[in-house]
């Protein structure tokens, strides 16, 4: 049995899934996300 050291409160069943969940991902999915994120984070950083 392998050591895995997974981060504070994750188990491995919730890591298999973020990795079936963004590897069956298309590119343009990919690119949806990473604009509202960046549109988000303009947003966040030009409050005061």
């Amino acid at each position: 049995m392998s050591n895995n050291n997974f981060p504070l409160g994750w188990i491995e069943i919730r890591i298999q899934a973020l990795i079936a969940h963004y590897g069956s991902r298309t590119e343009e999915e990919i690119l949806a996300e990473l604009e509202v994120a960046s549109v988000t984070q303009r947003a966040d950083s030009a409050r005061p």
